[in-house]
């Protein structure tokens, strides 16, 4: 199956034609750092990350920008409440910005240009920006007014066409306030006249800084030489205004296409409620690691990073996701059901089924494997539709748990750990790092069901390990009782009482398993 995209700009699925054979140019917004990283940046980042880990997989050779917007009004703002210079606030909410990106397991970006070594700035690009200006005042695009400089909306043919909206229905949509300096409302500002005690830059016009949406344009047109990008991504707030003037300026400047698709993620919900700073329900990311670390015990902040990235896909990139604490209870438990199957698959015991002849080629080149792993990328080239992969991932883990402890197939669980392991951390970018949940009791295996009753009271290292082990196996036999009961209520109440003494309860085949929590 060929990649297909959802392309705002036709409002369709459409095959994907990178311009330059195997090569994608794929330029993402980026944050503009004056407060903490919150949980819509995390959808956003945690999307594209995955889409270029997917183009990756799939051989292309990824070429990534994810700018930082360092200047703004709004930074500027947070500057005068803090009481600090504005580049000290800037960087304070970069790092911020980073040090939860890596919790999430993003990737770097991997594309530079002459000006910067790493993400690039929009403070970094000051003279890049006037040049692009000054063309589009001569090309006669723009105008500059009192030491400001705007883009003339109407005299760009398609103005809209990514918004799918005529002049009538853009007012409402504007970012910037009306001006009386503007010739028409809908005009936005590509150069911003120095306001007293606000920093500013020399200009042809004078005293200035640049308009937030010029930033972009310039930033991927200098790093991509001027080429159209393949792809363009971001927020869906972002269509319009800010991905409609990007399109303005940089086609009215270059003469050509600027973006051929464009991505856009959908909103981060709060129980079905939009989160934004104006409700007061926007979830900081550091503040939601430091509080699930404590709920979520044996867990440090990577581990769950991962689970929040987990969660975050757990939705098809375009839909919105809905946030509340019972979402992400989930995407634990179900991080926890991969985690745990993985880890059971013992490497020696494999080795050990060589040495007793149980290896054949036919097992180790298991077609029902490749089946799998073809479902896996049909979802994903059904517009990256994590969902749909997600739930093979979890179909794969059941077969997983069904084939565990049977010797004949420990050759299949070896290769389906290997693959199962590409998966996650290759594409999903979900990192499995091995943390011996199941082994950590005095280096005994911790499986419930190995441990009968003659051990119980006999074998010492258990005995000093849990004095109550009595009760945790009555535990187990009367959840086991319970449920050939079909007495769910009574289930329920004896799984959270392993639950609150450390214990995770899983239901397999073979019966009730407990492992330790950590």
């Amino acid at each position: 199956m060929s990649l297909i995209i959802y392309n705002t700009l036709k409002a369709k699925k459409e095959k994907f034609y990178p311009l330059n054979d195997n090569k994608v140019n794929m330029y993402v917004c980026g944050v503009t750092p004056y407060g903490p990283a919150h949980l819509g940046h995390a959808r956003c980042y945690v999307t594209f990350d995955t889409v270029r880990r997917y183009l990756e997989y799939k051989g292309y050779e990824v070429k990534y920008i994810q700018n930082i917007t360092d200047i703004d009004d709004k930074i500027i703002k947070q500057s005068q409440q803090e009481s600090v210079p504005w580049k000290d606030v800037s960087e304070k909410y970069w790092q911020d910005y980073i040090v939860v990106m890596n919790k999430l397991n993003i990737k770097d970006m991997n594309c530079y240009s002459s000006v910067t070594s790493r993400y690039p700035r929009a403070t970094e690009y000051i003279e890049e920006m006037q040049k692009i200006i000054q063309a589009l005042i001569e090309k006669g695009f723009a105008y500059a007014v009192d030491g400001s400089v705007y883009f003339s909306v109407r005299k760009f043919n398609g103005y809209g066409q990514l918004s799918h909206r005529d002049f009538e229905g853009m007012r409402s949509g504007v970012r910037i306030k009306i001006e009386e300096a503007k010739k028409d409302p809908l005009d936005f500002v590509l150069w911003k006249k120095a306001k007293e005690g606000e920093p500013s830059w020399p200009s042809p016009w004078g005293a200035g800084r640049p308009g937030w949406h010029i930033e972009c344009s310039t930033m991927s047109l200098e790093i991509f030489l001027g080429e159209t990008l393949d792809i363009h991504g971001g927020g869906a707030d972002l269509i319009f205004p800010h991905h409609e003037n990007e399109i303005a300026q940089s086609e009215a400047f270059t003469g050509k296409k600027f973006v051929n698709y464009w991505m856009h993620n959908g909103f981060v919900t709060i129980n079905k409620e939009k989160m934004s700073k104006s409700l007061g329900n926007v979830f900081n990311l550091k503040d939601i690691f430091e509080k699930y670390q404590n709920l979520f015990k044996f867990y440090n902040e990577s581990q769950i990073g991962q689970i929040v990235r987990l969660f975050l896909l757990s939705q098809q990139y375009r839909s919105p996701v809905d946030f509340f604490d019972d979402k992400l209870e989930q995407a634990k438990k179900n991080w926890e059901k991969i985690c745990f199957a993985l880890e059971n698959i013992e490497l020696d015991d494999y080795k050990n089924a060589i040495e007793r002849g149980h290896v054949t080629e036919s097992l180790k080149q298991d077609k029902e494997i490749d089946k799998i792993i073809n479902e896996f990328e049909q979802a994903m080239d059904d517009d990256f539709n994590t969902a749909r992969a997600l739930a093979v991932v979890h179909k794969f883990i059941n077969l997983i748990n069904e084939r565990i402890g049977i010797e004949e197939y420990l050759p299949w669980l070896k290769l389906a750990r290997e693959k199962m392991i590409g998966l996650l951390d290759n594409i999903l970018g979900l990192k499995y790092i091995p943390s011996g949940f199941q082994r950590q009791l005095d280096s005994a295996k911790i499986i419930m069901d190995e441990i009968n009753d003659e051990k119980v009271g006999k074998n010492k290292d258990w005995q000093k390990a849990y004095p109550d082990m009595e009760k945790i196996i009555k535990y187990k036999r009367d959840r086991e009782q319970a449920r050939k009961n079909k007495d769910w209520p009574e289930s329920d109440r004896i799984r959270s009482e392993l639950e609150k003494i450390g214990f995770v309860v899983e239901d397999t085949p073979q019966g009730t398993r407990l492992r330790r929590k950590g």
